[in-house]
């Protein structure tokens, strides 16, 4: 028993094939674009309460200093976000997974 491909057979598969799965990309990018925004919102919007309320409860106890709103913290977050960057850190990830400064590290 003879196989055969012909060129013209696999053209067609690989040309429907390849539109099958555009329309599939297509699809998922439908729901996994707004999906990352919201992350992203979500995430954002969790560091700045987090620094608000940890600040609140400790930095007036300790040293008289007055409480902050919400835009303030989420202002302290992006403002050690940039400063731990130019340092040579990772930045929010360094903080988040532990990871250290590379001046400390010694590289």
């Amino acid at each position: 028993m003879q196989s055969c491909i012909y060129e013209s057979d696999y053209e067609t598969f690989t040309t429907n094939l390849r539109k099958h799965e555009e329309l599939n990309m297509k699809r998922r990018m439908i729901w996994i674009a707004p999906l990352a925004i919201l992350a992203m919102v979500l995430f954002v919007t969790l560091g700045g309460y987090v620094v608000t309320h940890l600040w609140n409860w400790l930095l007036p106890g300790l040293f008289g200093w007055r409480q902050i709103t919400f835009w303030q913290g989420l202002g302290l977050l992006h403002c050690a976000e940039y400063s731990l960057e130019d340092s040579g850190c990772m930045g929010r990830a360094a903080l988040i997974f532990g990871g250290a400064c590379a001046s400390a590290a010694g590289a």
